[in-house]
């Protein structure tokens, strides 16, 4: 057994050791990103059923996927196209910024438009004038989208993602929502009518208990097969 103390073997149990509690501590990071993703989904699901909240009484950075209510006037000369969306078919969502009362502006996503209405502000699908109560779940924002798309004038068209200072742009881009947009629930167009209301993304538990399998298979793959190893090389080095 000698030959497994020489210096190059050492440096082998040493890498096997690290390889091991590498891969122990992997798997347990990822039970640990399983159950905060477990937390947040129960956490989303409570606020789901929750009561409407006023818009104003919700904190900034606490909104998110949050039932509120919130009074404004919608800006449909304003409005973008967020695309593809493929819920009923090909198609876009319509992204209509509303003016609140105090002057904020909060991008709603009034729903789905089929491919073919690819023309903001898109007319088969506008938005009740005037002061409206509307209903809905407050998601998550980004803040950059690379794939915006403009006209010739510079007029965005549409984009990918919902970054709220970019749909609004112009000198309103100071007073805008930007940590959220509205996913309109309530008050929807007539049955048959468009836009259609969009759906609420899925709540996923993730791959983080798969991964935390793999990466304890890996160390027990090591712990066994390392030793196996050293009993093989053992008995060559005694038979030869």
């Amino acid at each position: 057994m000698r030959v497994l103390w020489k210096p190059k073997w050492i440096a082998g149990h040493l890498l096997a050791v690290t390889v091991v509690v590498l891969f122990v501590n992997l798997g347990l990071w990822q039970l640990d990103r399983h159950q905060w993703r477990a937390g947040l989904n129960a956490a989303i699901t409570e606020g789901l059923r929750a009561e409407p909240v006023p818009f104003g009484r919700l904190t900034p950075g606490r909104r998110d996927y949050r039932r509120t209510a919130v009074s404004g006037r919608y800006l449909s000369e304003r409005e973008v196209l967020l695309t593809p969306r493929n819920e009923r078919g090909p198609g876009h969502h319509v992204l209509t910024p509303l003016r609140l009362g105090d002057g904020r502006l909060l991008v709603v996503d009034r729903g789905w438009v089929p491919f073919a209405l690819d023309e903001p502000p898109v007319r088969e699908a506008a938005p009740p004038g005037g002061e409206i109560t509307v209903e809905g779940v407050l998601l998550p924002a980004t803040h950059v989208d690379a794939k915006a798309v403009r006209d010739d004038d510079g007029r965005l068209l549409r984009v990918a993602a919902v970054a709220p200072a970019v749909v609004v742009g112009g000198g309103d881009a100071d007073n805008v929502v930007a940590d959220v947009f509205l996913l309109l629930r309530a008050p929807g167009p007539p049955a048959g009518e468009l836009p259609v209301p969009g759906e609420l993304p899925a709540l996923e538990a993730g791959p983080h208990l798969s991964y935390a399998g793999q990466w304890f298979l890996f160390a027990l793959v090591t712990v066994v097969g390392y030793p196996l190893l050293l009993r093989r090389t053992a008995r060559d080095a005694v038979s030869g």
